[in-house]
């Protein structure tokens, strides 16, 4: 009954040990997920929030990612803007709980996952035991309300090579997570070309004006690429660590044959190229934007390497047909497809009354007239119907969604649990 491992389990049971506290009625199913309830009938309205979070490495955080530390009013911590939003739509329903008492025309659940990170296999469970609420949102993405969510693609490839062992990588390693541009790629070249390769450096660093440096080993060279992490949701502000050292690479023409076919491939189909093009997945919509492509992790070890993509299609474009494309890209290319998982996009007419409903709830608390959005981001809203993205990122506020030192502002948890509990009160009551 522990199917993502104890530490998973050990946080769903702290949320759902935290509801029953309150006097909530609660279900765990079989570790894979859990839910909080309040009312009675068969239909119910859904909220949905996820207690999985990315693996950090600490080091790099100046405070710890795993102690929610308060530091100036704000609270630090791994994935602290979603678990805020879980605990904020918690304390809404209470709140409303308190205020209407027996009387909600409707049930309301709040439904806990596990694995909004990757599969969304915690929903699919949930289905097979569970009716689907009559509508309800997601607390992953943004205000003032997500109409519109791109389709989404989870890929991995992989290819074996031969090298020339008087010159070959003996490792790579890029990335953290899929829908993460990575921020940092380590490779260790064995060479006899050491000064030769140093002197290549400078001259691509001052054409680049990328950030890569070396360190000289016996045997070869330690190379480090510094990119620019950000969440796939805005990948246009990251520079990509992977794109960086294979562009390095290609630049001093390293290795054998094979390795050097591979390397051009990589950097003329995926590369700094973030919008597809160069495979011909280049779509764009009025509702979602442009197709996008995260060269998320690059492993290299023992002569394989390994890649993941994440790629996000427009609402609108025939994400089938773009998968199949990209896979058909590397199959040609020599290499074998390990994964590839795919969702389709999630829409609502702007004038839907789940919609409605809960711009109206954000208008109310907040004072702003933003308009209903699309986003880059991924949400339960692509496996459950009737769901739609609802907070907890605010309009004008800069993306630190999955990066080092994340931080969720005290004053923006109040505000959001005041906004959740207005929506689960007009959907459960007005609507």
């Amino acid at each position: 009954d522990m199917p993502y491992g104890k530490g998973m389990d050990d946080a769903l049971n702290y949320v759902l040990e935290l509801a029953g506290s309150m006097g909530f009625k609660t279900k765990k199913i079989d570790g894979y997920c859990g839910y909080v309830e309040f009312g009675e009938g068969d239909i119910y309205i859904g909220i949905f929030g996820h207690v999985d979070v990315n693996e950090e490495n600490e080091e790099d955080w100046k405070l710890d990612p795993y102690q929610g530390v308060v530091e100036k009013n704000r609270i630090y911590g791994c994935c602290a803007i979603d678990k805020g939003a879980l605990i904020a739509a918690l304390f809404a329903l209470k709140a409303v709980r308190d205020t209407v008492g027996t009387g909600l025309k409707r049930k309301v659940r709040l439904i806990i996952g596990t694995d909004e990170r990757r599969y969304y296999t915690d929903m699919t469970y949930y289905l097979k035991y569970e009716n689907t609420p009559i509508a309800g949102f997601t607390v992953d993405g943004h205000f003032p309300i997500t109409y519109a969510e791109k389709a989404l693609s989870m890929s991995q490839y992989k290819i074996s090579l031969e090298q020339d062992m008087s010159e070959y990588i003996e490792y790579m390693q890029g990335g953290k997570i899929d829908n993460l541009v990575p921020g940092y790629c380590c490779a260790k070249l064995v060479t006899s070309r050491k000064k030769e390769i140093l002197d290549k450096l400078g001259e691509y660093t001052e054409e680049n004006r990328k950030d890569i440096n070396a360190k000289i080993l016996d045997d070869g060279l330690f190379i480090e690429a510094f990119g620019k992490e950000r969440h796939c949701a805005s990948i246009e502000k990251g520079i990509n660590s992977n794109a960086i050292m294979l562009d390095f690479l290609k630049f001093i023409r390293f290795g054998s044959e094979d390795l050097r076919r591979i390397t051009d491939f990589l950097c003329d189909k995926i590369g700094f190229d973030i919008y597809g093009e160069s495979m011909n997945i280049s779509y764009e919509d009025e509702f979602s934007g442009k197709t996008t492509v995260n060269f998320g992790i690059i492993n290299f070890k023992e002569n394989e390497i390994n890649i993941r993509l994440d790629c996000r299609f427009p609402t609108t474009s025939n994400y089938y047909h773009a998968v199949e494309t990209i896979n058909s890209n590397f199959e040609e290319a020599g290499f074998d497809m390990v994964e590839c998982t795919y969702w389709p996009p999630t829409y609502f007419p702007k004038n839907h009354f789940l919609i409605d409903a809960l711009l109206k709830s954000y208008r109310e608390v907040t004072g702003d007239d933003s308009e209903p959005v699309s986003g880059n981001s991924a949400s339960y809203s692509k496996v459950m119907p009737n769901i739609a993205a609802f907070g907890a990122h605010y309009p004008g506020e800069g993306i630190i969604w999955d990066q080092t030192d994340e931080y969720l502002e005290i004053d923006s948890l109040e505000r959001t649990a005041k906004i959740y509990a207005n929506a689960i009160y007009k959907l459960c009551m007005e609507i």
